[in-house]
């Protein structure tokens, strides 16, 4: 298994990323958080994609990082 840098090397539980809530699809991160809610599964997946590209561009301090994962985002 691979491992991130600066994360110590542990064994995961793996599950499905997506999931439906009251008719509503989110998805759970790396970070032990949910986002959501996406009216379909589609959203949900290009969700994940723009959420990526969001924290991999490391623009934000830690704090402006949890105020961003607090925002829901409307589709």
């Amino acid at each position: 298994m691979q491992v991130r840098a600066g994360d110590l090397k542990q064994h995961y539980f793996r599950s499905d990323r997506y999931f439906q809530t009251n008719g509503q699809w989110h998805f759970a991160t790396r970070e032990q958080t949910i986002e959501g809610p996406y009216p379909t599964k589609a959203k949900a997946e290009a969700g994940v994609t723009r959420y990526i590209e969001m924290i991999s561009c490391r623009l934000f301090n830690t704090s402006e990082q949890s105020i961003i994962n607090s925002l829901k985002i409307v589709v």
